[in-house]
């Protein structure tokens, strides 16, 4: 009976290290054949394998993709003429709302803020419409982008598509981008032209793009204690496994609203639907910003199709801006 036990743990542990030789045999092959076809493939990361590869949007633009632990994280133009315009829907309403943002603070501030309390701000932008003639989320705004001297905190790093934007079209903003991932930082830099930014749109000697690899709760904690204030804050960090669970409570939007400026916003790439079961980790991100801040709207990413899972942008402030009343959740008419 010994022997036959001996015999059957030895097949067993020849059988075990057999799967591991396959399996890793497996994975060389499938890097091997990714890099001939021009992706890059890298073994691990904080969370996952990471995969990045060049494709074509519907335009047939040239894009780059960054896939990390089976989810998509990042995408961003690969030519010249487009590399500093941002391909994600979401990404382009933030863009719009940052442009909001330059305008109330900039030369033209007063005159936005003056009207923008008033119900025909509100009805411009119910009634505006994009290029397209599709109806828009935003009012029609001369943007101060060229003049602005904002601070904005990026949370979530993944290709560092908004801080390129950023850099590339406000000249004086200052950027600041955590990202807990140290190896997504380097993959950023090799592959999503992040230092090509940093040399194309800062002067010699200015850095204006500060990156931090950190947590990004502890480091908005450490802002708050410190009191450091950013004109807008964007949380994208939903793009992983757990998003940052701490911005969905009530502590969370109170640390947040101690970080901005009184005009300030603040933006969250919220991954739900806008309907039904999935719809959860949006309610969780609405009850912890509705106590504490005073104007609350939600930009769906598809409206036609409520019950899919989409980047939704979260918005709150403390001050009124005018977007349409269909995003808008809340509105404190005895705030600004």
């Amino acid at each position: 009976m010994h022997n036959i036990l001996t015999f059957l743990q030895s097949w067993a542990m020849i059988a075990t290290w057999t799967s591991v030789v396959v399996v890793v045999v497996s994975l060389v092959v499938l890097a091997v054949v990714v890099r001939l076809k021009g992706a890059h493939f890298y073994w691990k990361t904080m969370f996952g394998p990471a995969l990045i590869f060049d494709s074509t949007d519907d335009d047939n633009n040239a894009i780059r993709l960054l896939n990390v632990g089976n989810k998509f994280q990042s995408v961003c133009y690969v030519s010249p003429d487009k590399r500093w315009d941002l391909a994600c829907i979401y990404h382009q309403y933030m863009e719009q709302l940052i442009e909001l943002v330059a305008c109330k603070q900039g030369a033209a501030g007063a005159e936005l803020a003056g009207a923008g309390a008033g119900a025909g701000a509100d009805a411009g932008a119910a009634d505006a419409t994009d290029a397209g003639g599709s109806a828009s989320p935003f009012a029609n705004t001369n943007a101060q982008l060229a003049d602005w001297r904002g601070h904005v905190l990026v949370i979530g790093g993944g290709g560092f598509s908004l801080p390129k934007w950023l850099l590339a079209h406000c000249p004086h903003a200052q950027v600041t981008c955590v990202e807990i991932d140290p190896r997504i930082i380097e993959l950023a830099r090799e592959h999503f032209f992040v230092d090509e930014a940093c040399g194309q749109f800062c002067a010699t000697g200015e850095q204006r793009l500060h990156v931090v690899c950190d947590d990004g709760w502890k480091y908005l904690q450490k802002c708050a204690s410190e009191g450091t204030k950013f004109d807008v804050i964007v949380n994208d960090a939903f793009g992983g496994a757990r998003p940052l669970i701490a911005l969905n409570t009530h502590d969370g939007a109170q640390v947040l609203a101690a970080c901005l400026t009184p005009n300030g916003v603040y933006l969250a790439n919220c991954i739900a639907a806008l309907e039904g079961a999935h719809r959860k980790p949006l309610d969780a991100a609405l009850d912890g910003c509705n106590p504490v801040f005073s104007h609350v709207y939600v930009i769906g990413e598809d409206d036609d199709e409520p019950r899919v899972i989409a980047n939704n942008v979260l918005i709150a402030s403390q001050v009124h801006y005018p977007l349409a009343p269909a995003y808008c959740i809340k509105e404190d008419d005895d705030a600004n």
